[in-house]
């Protein structure tokens, strides 16, 4: 399986869960961004 197509997968399964994953991460995201700029 590429990378890619498991990125997709990974994708859709977030999505099913109400986008629950998605959102912690890209609050993990946010967050390490603004210690960045800091």
């Amino acid at each position: 399986m590429r990378y890619t197509d498991k990125v997709f997968e990974v994708i859709n399964l977030m999505e099913h869960k109400n986008l629950r994953i998605f959102k912690l991460l890209m609050n993990c995201l946010y967050i390490s961004e603004m210690r960045l700029k800091k």
